[in-house]
This record gives C-alpha cells, structure tokens and sequence, in this order.
C-alpha cells in the first residue's frame, strides 16, 4: 500500500470513528456556550471560522451568531492548488458554495 492509499485509509478511519461520537448535539450545543461564553468572543468584531461537514463539531450556530451580533464573518476558501487558502468574508449563508 503506497502512501496515498495508507492517507486515504486513516481518512476513512477517522471519519467513522468521529461519525460514532455519541452525544453530538449535546456536544456542539456545549462549545457554543463556550465559545460565546469567552470575553473574546464579545470583543471580536470579526470571526474566522471553519464551515463544519460530516460530522465536525458544528460551526454554523457559531456563524449565524456572529452575524446576528454584527460581527464580520469569514470562512477558508482553498484555492487552485495544493497549499493555497483565503479567508472569504459573508454575509448570508446563501453566498457559500460548496468546497472540496
């Protein structure tokens, strides 16, 4: 097995054993009030967040948040090519497309 088949392999794997959490919701719920719990948070005028997928810790209560409160929001865009990443301000959930 060559090294891309070995990555993809320990993906796979990570991905069912995260997808096996139990108590998921109770857990996002728990780093919401967290997050929005920190000092930092009420004093940031602009946040930078990861948009969640299978099975990550939810992003997107953290998001609307943020723009319900005025904050600016942006979210990672990978660009063209291996390495490449910008950072995307938005407004309306509508704006995102889906990545990779």
């Amino acid at each position: 097995m060559g090294l891309a088949e070995e990555k993809a392999a320990l993906r796979r794997a990570c991905l069912r054993i995260r997808g096996e959490i139990p108590h998921r919701e109770e857990k996002d719920r728990a780093i919401f009030r967290h997050v929005t719990g920190l000092a930092q948070w009420e004093q940031a005028q602009r946040v930078y967040l990861y948009l969640s997928a299978k099975g990550e810790p939810d992003t997107f209560s953290l998001a609307r948040a943020a723009l319900a409160a005025g904050k600016e929001v942006l979210a990672p865009l990978c660009g063209p090519g291996p390495g490449k990443m910008a950072f995307y301000a938005f407004t309306d959930f509508r704006q995102l497309r889906p990545g990779r």
